[in-house]
């Protein structure tokens, strides 16, 4: 910084008869290069603060990035997977057949006139008190007594048709992976300049903040879905006076994206924005 031939020629002559090799001369003359170095040191702080931020979002990003790994790994679909083994049902025990109980019976003989010689003695008539234990028939058998009782077979009754079987639930839905980091990230309609316009115009200044003069960088995180829907919206950084809840609201607020894609294919990605609460005075 130059000083202006006045002040020069003032300085002179306050100092024309002193010592001009040390002292007040001598820090006159430096004056204009403390001045440069001051503000150039101020510039440099203040743009070292502003850049933080961003600085240490970036430096996370890339650690984030060392510590992917890619594994492979093989889906079959779902219609491709075998069904299950049949579940052989056990076999039931047959019920034992019961056969029915044999009636009592005696031999029964016609009444035949015959000479004496001609009759057997093993061959005997039944008397009326053998006919009311037994019933007549052709040949002579031991059973039971009751001569009037049913004796028919048992019938099993058939089985009752099976239940029907449960309808088969529906596959369960398979969870879209979120990315980080995609070939094609996904974009706000009309680009980046049309995003600023967007939070200039719907953003409003909390009035705890203006009260309090609260003013900086809230930065924000999001997913943009694959129909560009933006869901999971997270506070990262905050500054507080309630600038974190309107940065919240107005990104809720915001029309479908541009969703990103990795590899030719549409996919979920996690996006960070920065939201900048500045007062102008």
């Amino acid at each position: 910084m130059n000083e202006s031939p006045t002040q020069q020629a003032i300085e002179e002559s306050l100092f024309a008869f002193k010592n001009k090799a040390y002292g007040a001369y001598v820090l006159r003359q430096r004056r204009g290069r403390h001045l440069m170095g001051g503000i150039v040191g101020s510039l440099l702080v203040l743009g070292l603060l502003y850049s933080y931020p961003l600085l240490w979002l970036w430096l996370r990003q890339q650690a984030e990035m060392s510590d992917l790994k890619e594994v492979e790994v093989n889906v079959t679909p779902y219609a491709e997977l075998a069904a299950p083994p049949p579940v052989a049902e056990p076999e039931k025990p047959k019920e034992p057949e019961v056969a029915p109980p044999k009636v009592r019976t005696v031999k029964f003989l016609r009444p035949v006139v015959k000479a004496d010689e001609e009759v057997r003695d093993e061959e005997e008539i039944p008397t009326v008190e053998d006919l009311s234990k037994a019933n007549p028939a052709r040949m002579t058998q031991e059973g039971s007594g009751d001569l009037y009782v049913d004796y028919a077979p048992k019938v099993t009754p058939p089985e009752p048709p099976p239940p029907p079987e449960p309808p088969k639930p529906a596959p369960p839905k398979r969870e879209e992976p979120i990315y980080d980091f995609v070939s094609k990230r996904p974009e706000y309609p009309g680009g980046e300049e049309a995003l600023m316009a967007y939070l200039a115009e719907n953003i409003k200044y909390p009035r705890l903040a203006l009260e309090n003069n609260i003013q900086g960088i809230v930065v924000v995180r999001f997913v943009v879905d694959t129909e560009g829907r933006i869901s999971n919206v997270e506070i990262l950084k905050d500054i507080g006076g309630g600038c974190g809840a309107e940065a919240v609201r107005v990104v809720k607020a915001m029309p479908n994206w541009t969703p990103g894609e990795h590899n030719g294919v549409k996919v979920s990605v996690r996006f960070v924005l920065p939201v900048r609460f500045q007062l102008i005075k």
